[in-house]
């Protein structure tokens, strides 16, 4: 969704989600949008929130030196007048850097603080094979899509689409100006047809199915229905979710919560294979926002405040959980960080200067109003709800060709119907990876759930290597201290000096909050910004077709998921510092997710983190140890689940330590109003709550 343009600049923090904070352990149940359009749409009953960050026309937008590489020679699968051909048949390719980084419009025109030192997907040498994502079936879920445009008509299969508003197979959104765009430039990313016209998709001959579920009537029912629960949405490989909740403390408990079920459940659909469900981590990295209680404080801009894991669903193994990239190669300034991510998509940044979003520095303004930008840069190109007066283009847009009125070549109007727009967030970066499952999928069919997943952290390259020790300049924030920074858990602050996990043990009082790219004893590479890296569509497809020639490698889709162990009551809590609070003894298995599950008394959940080693030795950080729930007064919690990847492959047998990262219940640092917040369970004197309880529970899911 987009803000009208009757609203403004706020909007450009590049957080912007519709937000439905569900939980019984909130004193109310409360509808918020980032938007600051005072339009407010009722998501019925216990749906979380939209990630919608969006376009640069928008006013909202939430949001490397590779290339694709030449693919070998090979005999075409493909047949027909776009055979073995990528994106250079299409008139507005030149800006989907997304698919080829070194010889888009922007390699040539952006300003260097927009663009440089990125990477793009990989997907020229997979299209040149032949394989653009035939025969599959991906299914956006959102808030529609618009089955008329041009370049998805092609693609669009209704017998996979449902409308909960309408109650009928027609997908298309109501034609609402700056609104109802957003599951259109979702289906464009993964599936926009090659047909001459517009841009292409990164699968442009699959099959595309759309739900028109947000912002209707029975969420909750609904949701499930479209998550493989009805027989038209069984028949998608693939279902790409770009929203989720990330405000809550909800039960992690299957028995409690439908969608968890539901996820399950799709284990056992496609054949037996599995769905694929490729969702949104979040663009909470900075959210800031007075006006709806989350707030960061002096805190803002040094590491996510707002964990992806408080939407249960991104527990789900079920669940690839997607962070973005911009295009200097970098998470983008909104990208929420959190161990539950598996993959990093391309999501970049607002795109709201210049012609396309080249340039880097300026000052938009509509009205009487204005706003200086510094370090922006493209975001990611796609198709929009049909004409000028509805969707992301519109006359009143910030770039010229959000206008309608830019000339990739000369006295032809690129976009003069408004049927095209660009999109950013997270909301973009995980359909980018759907595209990439898609082509696969092409490939080789008999993939399974787990298969996927596994091939996507097998193909993922590392970047941004060693971000934990520089220093934030973006458009965003500008801070002077780098993110490993030590945070000291007695004044809820950072210090001059910087860290590693070492710092992490019984009793210390200074800890970094982020440890950065870290080997695990398996020798996978893991990051809470980025999870195993970006994935390479060629080498992706490369490892697909050797599964295919040698089926042993495949993983069954049904993967057990044992019960929590009740490890330990903790009696009393200490404040300001580290403490081991549980041990977990394993046995033998090979680590997929390590998940542990609180309930709590007394204690203040948005004063301490938690941080888990494995026997090996490798520490991650679940959750930080002051974040948004401290502006809640949240003391009382029951199954609060948390999760990593970060011990992916590792052999678990031995001891699991927990720790809790304390800060400090009686104040959290508030630069913006000068009142500081208090936990009301917090110590009245000294660091110790003798009155606190804590249930830990823990477990490893096993590959």
């Amino acid at each position: 969704m987009k803000c009208n343009s009757a609203y403004i600049f706020e909007i450009i923090q590049f957080t912007f989600y519709v937000r439905i904070r569900i939980s019984t352990n909130f004193k109310e149940k409360r509808e918020e949008m980032h938007c600051k359009t005072y339009w407010v749409i009722y998501l019925k009953r216990n749906f979380k929130y939209l990630l919608l960050p969006v376009a640069a026309a928008s006013l909202v937008a939430c949001g490397g030196g590779g290339t694709s590489q030449d693919s070998p020679v090979s005999t075409c699968i493909e047949a027909g007048e776009y055979a073995c051909k990528s994106g250079e048949t299409e008139p507005l390719y030149s800006l989907q850097w997304v698919l080829n980084y070194a010889k888009s419009y922007f390699s040539i025109n952006a300003e260097a603080d927009a663009f440089g030192g990125g990477i793009d997907l990989n997907v020229e040498p997979v299209h040149r094979l032949g394989y653009k994502g035939q025969g599959v079936k991906v299914l956006v879920v959102d808030e529609g899509v618009d089955i008329g445009n041009e370049d998805l008509k092609p693609n669009i299969d209704r017998s996979m689409s449902w409308n909960f508003r309408t109650m009928t197979d027609d997908p298309t959104p109501l034609q609402i100006a700056s609104a109802g765009a957003h599951g259109t430039n979702v289906a464009g990313i993964i599936g926009a047809a090659q047909n001459g016209k517009g841009v292409m998709g990164i699968s442009p001959l699959v099959k595309i199915g759309g739900a028109l579920w947000l912002g209707t009537d029975n969420m909750n029912e609904n949701h499930v229905e479209a998550l493989g629960g009805a027989s038209w949405s069984q028949k998608a490989d693939i279902i790409n979710a770009s929203y989720g909740g990330d405000l809550g403390s909800a039960t992690y408990s299957i028995e409690s919560n439908m969608d968890l079920a539901a996820l399950r459940a799709m284990r056992g659909l496609r054949n037996g294979k599995g769905i694929v469900y490729v969702k949104s981590a979040g663009n909470s990295f900075d959210s800031d926002n007075f006006g709806y209680d989350i707030r960061c404080g002096d805190l803002y801009g040094f590491y996510d405040c707002i964990n992806p894991s408080n939407d249960v669903s991104t527990l789900e193994p079920t669940a690839i959980v997607t962070a973005a990239l911009n295009a200097k190669g970098q998470a983008s300034s909104y990208s929420s960080a959190g161990s539950v991510v598996w993959v990093t998509g391309m999501g970049g940044e607002g795109g709201n200067l210049g012609k396309y979003g080249e340039i880097s520095s300026g000052t938009i303004s509509r009205g009487s109003r204005s706003k200086t930008l510094t370090h922006d840069g493209p975001n990611v190109y796609s198709t929009d709800v049909r004409g000028c007066d509805a969707g992301y283009s519109f006359k009143d847009a910030f770039t010229t060709f959000l206008k309608g009125k830019s000339e990739l070549r000369p006295g032809i109007k690129d976009n003069e119907n408004c049927d095209y727009s660009s999109m950013n967030g997270t909301s973009a970066a995980a359909p980018t990876i759907s595209g990439v499952v898609a082509l696969m999928l092409s490939a080789n069919p008999d993939l399974t759930w787990r298969d996927v997943r596994d091939i996507l952290r097998l193909s993922a390259r590392k970047v941004d290597m060693g971000y934990e020790k520089r220093t934030r300049n973006d458009v965003t924030a500008s801070l002077k201290l780098p993110y490993n920074s030590l945070f000291d858990l007695t004044s809820n602050s950072f210090t001059v000096k910087t860290g590693s996990k070492e710092y992490v043990f019984d009793n210390s009082t200074q800890v970094p909050v982020e440890f950065g790219w870290q080997m695990n004893a398996a020798g996978d590479y893991f990051s809470n910004w980025y999870g195993f890296g970006v994935p390479d569509a060629y080498k992706a497809v490369e490892i697909a077709l050797d599964y295919k020639k040698d089926p042993t490698k495949s993983k069954a889709s049904l993967q057990a998921v044992p019960t929590f162990s009740q490890l330990k009551i903790v009696s009393g809590f200490n404040y300001q510092s580290v403490m081991k609070i549980a041990e977990f003894q394993s046995k033998s298995s090979t680590v997929d997710a390590f998940q542990v599950r609180l309930t709590g008394e007394n204690i203040c959940l948005g004063n301490f983190g938690v941080v888990v080693e494995s026997p090996a030795g490798t520490k991650s950080y679940l959750k930080m140890p002051l974040d948004h729930f401290a502006t809640d007064d949240l003391h009382t919690f029951k199954n609060f689940g948390l999760s990593s990847y970060a011990f992916y492959g590792e052999n678990s047998q031995g001891t699991w330590k927990i720790y809790s990262v304390a800060s400090n219940p009686s104040f959290f640092p508030d630069k913006n109003d000068g009142n500081p917040q208090f936990c009301s369970a917090a110590p009245a004197t000294g660091t110790f709550a003798s009155n606190a309880k804590l249930w830990v529970e823990a477990r490893v899911i096993p590959q």
